[in-house]
């Protein structure tokens, strides 16, 4: 998985008008939070029906860079199986000085993974 490529982007197969699907780029790249992108991501599968894969691959990163905006988070990188996550100018580590490791294999599984556990320094 250290070098397979995670595909997220809107396919035409899912948004077929070009000026469409460059809307969309546009509104997502005005979105500030999460529950706008939960109901960008509604308005989607209303007009557009389920979505592809790369499109959900999207969604997540998305949903990634607002978790760790909300966590004081400069940096976010998954590296083999280890999350390296910069806040505050050092990593944040785990048990012994070790970065956390990632269980899952598929690199969209990894991204939930990742979501899951800066969501975890976002609670109380």
């Amino acid at each position: 998985a250290d070098d397979e490529k995670l595909p997220a982007y809107f396919p035409a197969e899912y948004i077929e008008d070009s000026r469409a699907r460059v809307a969309a780029y546009r509104e997502m790249a005005s979105l500030t939070s999460l529950e706008e992108l939960h109901a960008f991501e509604s308005r989607l599968r209303d007009r557009y029906g389920p979505m592809a894969r790369p499109a959900r691959n999207l969604i997540k990163v998305t949903r990634l860079r607002f978790e760790a905006t909300m966590a004081n988070v400069e940096t976010v990188e998954i590296r083999g199986d280890r999350l390296m996550v910069q806040r505050n100018g050092g990593f944040l580590m785990v048990d012994n000085r070790q970065f956390p490791r990632l269980r899952s294999k598929h690199p969209s599984s990894m991204l939930s993974e990742a979501i899951e556990w800066l969501e975890s320094l976002n609670r109380p």
